[in-house]
């Protein structure tokens, strides 16, 4: 039973990695495209930290 758990702790570990890097990926997007349109608001900036 021992490797089972080990299989799926690494298994949720790699879920959780690929969930953040998707989070930071399309936080990047939305700045780069808000940017690109001198638009940004200040609401955005404010959330950035917080959901690091």
């Amino acid at each position: 039973m021992a490797p089972l758990i080990l299989v799926s702790w690494v298994v949720l570990r790699l879920m959780l990695v690929a969930v953040r890097l998707v989070l930071l990926w399309v936080v990047c997007w939305l700045v780069l495209v808000l940017e690109s349109r001198e638009m940004l608001p200040l609401r955005l900036l404010e959330l950035v930290p917080y959901s690091v």
